[in-house]
């Protein structure tokens, strides 16, 4: 049977916390031969890279392992869409974790013109003692469905705690050239492509490691967050004169940039 999901996994210098992350892939309830993990080593040293090759000894889930030569998650997240097959995708950060039911519940909800969402919640060190996010937040507040894009917009800001089709994503990419807001960009482009939204229940969860040297989590100076804003601005922009987007939906990612631009 080929496999139809393809869980994207980008890992810079990775420490001991990515065994808990493949921990959460080998216990999945969605069968192994169903789903390839495609994990890209970008910007490390080979030491890194043995490292992560022994660790992969103790699971059985598949895998495709990638050495790229230039850092960043997002040119890694690329690389490893380029190479991945699958109907499916979903992004997994390296220092968080999936519950057992994620995979699985995703699936059955996901198709090429519907995104599942599943709630997320954080933690800092250990996954017994969790607290409350905007997306976990927001989760509680939707109905099983929702058409209008306003309404789950932060679930727009970044590809985890979701599932996607391929046939959203079309030639997108990641754009290297933003350091900040890159998520929120990538996810804006394929929002065209989604007519439906549909949560899981709580059984499948993306739980966030809090920890701010998290690769796609750091922020960068003031004057780099400026230059990331109006280089967003300006895309918001084009792709709000684009047909087929939700203009309201577009509305929100401008004004909430002109604000932020404003304050800075």
């Amino acid at each position: 049977m080929n496999t139809k999901v393809a869980v994207i996994l980008p890992t810079y210098k990775p420490q001991d916390y990515i065994i808990e992350c493949f921990k959460s892939l080998e216990i999945q309830t969605l069968k192994k031969n169903e789903f390839c993990v495609y994990i890209g080593l970008n910007g490390s040293s080979k030491e890194f890279e043995k490292y992560i090759l022994d660790q992969l000894k103790n699971f059985s889930f598949k895998y495709k392992f990638l050495f790229i030569e230039n850092p960043g998650v997002s040119n890694a997240r690329n690389k490893l869409l380029d190479v991945s097959m699958e109907d499916y995708i979903v992004f997994v950060d390296d220092d968080d974790i999936i519950s057992k039911y994620y995979l699985e519940e995703l699936l059955e909800l996901t198709d090429e013109k519907t995104l599942g969402i599943s709630d997320s919640k954080n933690f800092i060190k250990e996954i017994s003692c969790l607290e409350e996010n905007p997306w976990g937040k927001l989760y509680k507040t939707l109905k099983l469905e929702e058409k209008s894009k306003f309404k789950v917009r932060r679930y727009f800001s970044c590809p985890v705690s979701k599932m996607i089709h391929r046939k959203m994503v079309e030639n997108y990419k990641f754009d290297i050239n933003l350091k900040l807001g890159e998520d929120t960009l990538f996810m804006t482009y394929i929002s065209k492509n989604i007519d439906l939204v549909k949560k899981t229940s709580e059984n499948a969860c993306y739980y966030i490691r809090v920890r701010e040297t998290s690769s796609s989590r750091r922020h960068g100076g003031k004057w780099n967050k400026i230059k990331a804003s109006f280089y967003s601005f300006r895309q918001f922009v084009k792709i709000f004169f684009t047909a087929g987007y939700e203009k309201l939906f577009l509305l929100t990612r401008i004004v909430a940039l002109v604000k932020y631009i404003l304050q800075k």
